[in-house]
């Protein structure tokens, strides 16, 4: 009996300890999305703030901002009033699929040529009008994620492409655990050793996220600040960008769906279910079998 009851509790403590192995393909550490998770932003585009962005002539200015130049604000003011007046005027969509092996290779080209360690990320993306969800696009594409924070600065083109909405879907997700200090004083020096105008483009890191600056004058022909803010959350997931001109919000793209449970949690609920039951089982079992057998008679 004394063996009947250490290999039950040794089988226990074994169907305990599987909900700790990793059943699943390995993926990075750097990696936070899971397969299936489906996001959704919401794209407002203010229309009545614009006024002072257009009488200053920005359009001009963000235009020369090779690549974002066909996707500044100027496009995206008038994609808002095509699509309809009041924000939010289009919902845009990131549903993962699956991943691909971690690659090293030059992964910016030609605008970066040098050597980055990411993970392909396939999906489904799109948008849709939130008026009329009938009339969309979908299309299949790859979101990389690098593996480190100086690698994620990079990818941004370091901070070209926060300077549209349209710019910052090319980097939807960053690596987790990213160090944002780092992230903000790798931007700074590097706009320090450009000199000229680069010197009045500042970013100050905030906990998940940083907040990027320019100030009056600081392009020549803006008589107010730029301020643009952006936030990612702890698996990686963009969830909040904002563009203001002189305290106005000329633009904001903001996370609205997103996983609730993740699928670690899922698996650690379905365990705990399936452990619940074996142990109820195994317990049952054991007291059955070492119950103390009565003779009668001699």
């Amino acid at each position: 009996m004394k063996k009947l009851r250490c290999f039950t509790f040794f089988t226990i403590g074994l169907i305990l300890f599987f909900p700790f192995v990793n059943l699943a393909s390995a993926q990075a550490w750097y990696v936070g999305v899971k397969e299936g998770n489906n996001h959704m932003w919401k794209l407002g585009i203010y229309n009545g703030n614009f006024q002072g962005w257009f009488e200053d002539d920005l359009e001009e200015t963000l235009g020369n901002f090779f690549p974002i130049g066909p996707i500044n604000l100027t496009r995206l003011y008038i994609d808002g009033i095509a699509s309809s007046i009041n924000a939010p005027q289009t919902y845009w969509f990131l549903n993962v699929t699956s991943f691909g092996p971690q690659i090293t290779n030059t992964l910016l080209s030609p605008y970066d040529n040098t050597q980055i360690t990411s993970t392909p990320v396939y999906g489904r993306g799109g948008w849709a009008l939130p008026h009329d969800l009938s009339y969309n696009a979908f299309y299949d594409g790859v979101w990389n994620v690098v593996n480190d924070t100086s690698s994620f600065l990079r990818q941004t083109l370091n901070l070209t492409l926060v300077f549209s909405p349209y710019g910052i879907m090319y980097v939807p997700l960053s690596p987790r655990f990213i160090n944002w200090g780092l992230f903000a004083t790798e931007f700074n020096e590097l706009m320090d050793s450009k000199g000229g105008l680069y010197d009045n483009v500042s970013t100050v890191a905030l906990s998940n996220g940083y907040t990027l600056h320019v100030p009056s004058w600081g392009f020549e022909n803006n008589t107010k600040p730029i301020e643009i803010k952006v936030l990612y959350g702890s698996s990686g997931t963009l969830i909040n960008y904002e563009f203001r001109y002189g305290g106005l919000l000329l633009t904001n793209y903001v996370l609205h769906i997103e996983p609730l449970i993740p699928e670690g949690l899922v698996l650690t609920i379905v365990w705990s279910i399936v452990i619940f039951g074996v142990v109820v089982l195994l317990v049952f079992l054991a007291r059955k079998l070492t119950k103390k057998t009565v003779y009668i008679g001699v």
